[in-house]
């Protein structure tokens, strides 16, 4: 019997992506463009929150005191410790973290524009993530990729 493991948001995540990938060059278009990337961006983060309160679930485990709380790496760290795993890099997590933390908590100052490669690095590295917590996990881009 195969498994797979699907969520839906990180689908949506990468159809914006996908979306601007594909927008025009115009005025109008780069105001969209950057629309659907802090889109894709902030769906893909809440890709990996899903997959880990799922994981957490089936594994029948209470998040512990210093997991409690909006902060994500702690409960990334306690989901790979259960996995026997090491916890990934801190500074890489930061790195694609902190794109998150810009839009959600903007400090005032006019908005970074955000290119597709960053966007599609951060998107990967949500990708990555969810893998470690479901190695049997399903992505359409993956199947979109393909046909190239």
């Amino acid at each position: 019997m195969s498994l797979l493991t699907f969520f839906t948001t990180i689908e949506d995540a990468y159809y914006y992506y996908f979306q601007a990938k594909g927008i025009s060059d115009t005025k109008n278009g780069r105001v969209i463009k950057q629309r659907h990337l802090r889109t894709a961006i902030l769906l893909g983060w809440v890709a990996v929150d899903d997959a880990m309160a799922c994981w957490i679930q089936e594994a029948k485990i209470v998040w512990p005191r210093d997991c409690k709380g909006p902060r994500s790496f702690p409960k990334i760290r306690l989901v790979f410790g259960q996995l026997g795993l090491p916890p990934p890099d801190k500074s890489e997590f930061d790195l694609h973290r902190e794109i998150r933390n810009e839009i959600t908590h903007p400090s005032g100052s006019s908005e970074r524009a955000l290119t597709l490669t960053e966007v599609g690095d951060a998107l990967a590295y949500c990708k990555r993530l969810m893998k470690t917590m479901y190695p049997h996990l399903v992505v359409r881009e993956q199947w979109v990729q393909a046909l190239k």
